[in-house]
């Protein structure tokens, strides 16, 4: 059974920042999506990563580990990435040190 059908991933650049819009559920069957927006977007050689969580509806610890492996990836490229706008269902998971560690910022 594929579950992909249930996420949907877009990627932009917009000047030195290379976006990712994650929408439906990103979970353990889904996260290869994302692992590959995110090699997607280094071959832009950007500053930075957006990954932008506002149309997630569901999202399970797998995808959370995958979120962070992709982090510190990037990082050892000398590239910054930060997820903006988590919705309900991603906050829910998140601890004040992984908000932190994923440059989400209270509100």
């Amino acid at each position: 059974m594929d579950l992909s059908a249930d996420c949907a991933v877009t990627t932009g650049v917009r000047d030195a920042t290379a976006e990712i819009e994650i929408a439906g559920d990103l979970v353990v069957s889904t996260t290869g999506l994302l692992e590959a927006a995110v090699n997607h977007c280094l071959h832009e050689r950007p500053d930075r990563i957006s990954v932008d969580l506002h149309a997630v509806r569901f999202m399970d610890c797998a995808a959370l580990s995958t979120l962070l492996q992709c982090r510190t990836r990037v990082r050892t490229q000398g590239v910054a990435l930060a997820v903006v706008r988590p919705s309900p269902a991603v906050t829910r998971l998140l601890d004040p040190a992984t908000r932190h560690v994923l440059g989400i910022r209270r509100r």
